[in-house]
């Protein structure tokens, strides 16, 4: 979320504005391997904290011979992996300085609106959670300081519950059994979902994704014709490509998927149908680049249908996210009433007694 973000960056760790520079100031060293080293001697002086460490690091690194691409993913949180991807594919070939304008450029643009979507579910699932909980303790307190109290009140004026007012302390008495046992266990899901989504939106500053979705490949999707459209602009070998798309996911089901391309490629099949086989794409998806292929512009057309399933799949998750709000709203909403409803009816029984 947003305030994490900033947090991250007045903590001088890595964030998407100081990811965004770095890649500026390095594309304007391309070419000259002396000038990227002054250029991060430079910088290294200007930061502070864990930014500084690590662009020392990488600076120590590239000095003793490795190239940017393997000095980045050498240092843990540093670069989103699709960054370092791009960038290795981009070495395999040619217009680095391009490509990382083209980086540093997403990372802006990620900065500015790019992941708003994942941060509004975010923001949902920790405010629905403030939310039950603030009910939850309102609950309790009334049920263990005031429903006994209200219980003497009426049965020393001789009335009955009205009907909403009974249901109510009917269920209070099936939880208060349960109650004791379940102060623990709820109390540690709590802890570890709020851990969880801690780590999660930390981990979707350094990385570029969100951790939670990356077991699913068709999350991948975009990322990965991404990669190619840029290797074929750069004169990059396919297998290399999806070597340096392999190194960069994590391990599960999409590796394995992408292995199966790289595989079914060095063996003579063509890409987009081993894309499509492995379900990576859909069948729509590999006609649009069989026809820009044809037309000779395949790297366009790998970029541009990476393009637009980010932009679907933000319209969807904006979809979502605009259906889930109003339907949290009246829940808690609902709740909210049937609270007053039952002790606005006590009160109202009450004040017809005394009348």
């Amino acid at each position: 979320m947003s305030y994490l973000r900033h947090w991250c960056y007045l903590r001088n760790r890595p964030e998407p504005l100081r990811q965004s520079s770095l890649l500026l100031m390095l594309a304007g060293a391309v070419g000259n391997g002396e000038a990227i080293l002054e250029t991060l001697r430079a910088h290294e002086v200007e930061s502070r904290g864990e930014w500084r460490e690590a662009v020392r690091q990488l600076r120590t690194l590239l000095e003793t011979g490795h190239s940017l691409s393997s000095a980045l993913s050498l240092i843990d949180g540093f670069m989103p992996p699709a960054t370092i991807a791009a960038i290795a594919v981009a070495e395999g070939g040619g217009g680095l300085a391009d490509v990382l304008v083209d980086e540093a450029q997403r990372l802006t643009v990620r900065l500015q609106g790019f992941g708003g979507v994942d941060e509004q579910l975010t923001s949902l699932v920790v405010w629905s959670g403030a939310v039950l909980a603030v009910f939850f303790g309102v609950g309790t307190y009334t049920g263990i300081h005031l429903s006994p109290k209200a219980k003497v009140i009426f049965q020393g004026f001789g009335l009955e519950f009205p009907p909403l007012s009974r249901a109510a302390f009917r269920i209070w008495d099936n939880i208060s059994i349960l109650l004791p046992l379940l102060v623990l266990p709820v109390t540690g899901v709590i802890v570890w979902v709020t851990i969880l989504i801690w780590k999660n939106c930390a981990r979707q500053q350094w990385l570029g994704y969100f951790p939670l979705f990356c077991h699913w490949p068709r999350y991948w999707t975009p990322t990965i014709l991404r990669l190619v459209g840029i290797g074929i602009s750069t004169g990059s070998t396919i297998p290399g490509i999806l070597n340096a798309a392999i190194l960069m996911l994590p391990a599960g089901r999409t590796v394995t998927r992408v292995l199966a391309v790289r595989d079914e490629v060095q063996s003579g099949g063509r890409l987009h149908e081993a894309l499509e086989s492995s379900g990576l794409i859909r069948r729509s998806e590999r006609h649009f680049l069989d026809t820009a292929s044809e037309r000779g512009h395949a790297d366009w057309g790998f970029r541009q249908l990476a393009l637009s399933l980010e932009q679907a799949r933000s319209r969807r998750m904006l979809w979502i996210s605009g259906l889930i709000r109003p339907s949290l709203t009246v829940g808690f909403g609902l709740l909210v009433l049937y609270y007053c409803l039952v002790v606005f009816q006590m009160l109202i029984a009450l004040l017809e007694k005394l009348a």
